[in-house]
């Protein structure tokens, strides 16, 4: 009887181990491009780390630098603004990047 009982519980921890495997396979969802093409397995936003990077940045036609403090999904956004040119601002390079808001926050002069 111990003999049966104990291969009762190896076969239940190899269903645990394969669900296991299967959940964290899970955990990655396809990410698509713009072009609506498929660039592999991504990490979900859900298990993400949020960074936030601190870059030295200037206005056009003015001498002063400043320290501007952004997460990186706001970073998208705010690039995109500077194209378009709803943003009259340069960023002149990257200071730091760390995943703690409070600490960029403090290495900055102000935060978007």
């Amino acid at each position: 009887m111990g003999v049966i009982k104990r291969k009762a519980t190896d076969a239940n921890n190899a269903n645990v181990r394969s669900s296991i495997v299967a959940k964290k396979a899970n955990e990655c969802e396809p990410y698509l491009t713009k072009g609506g093409k498929g660039a592999g397995l991504w990490p979900s936003p859900s298990i993400m780390k949020p960074v936030y990077r601190v870059y030295e940045a200037q206005n056009p036609g003015e001498s002063e630098v400043y320290r501007v403090a952004m997460s990186g999904l706001r970073e998208l956004s705010f690039r995109e603004e500077i194209a378009r040119g709803e943003r009259l601002v340069q960023l002149i390079r990257l200071v730091a990047e760390t995943g703690n808001r409070n600490e960029a926050r403090n290495m900055a002069d102000c935060e978007v």
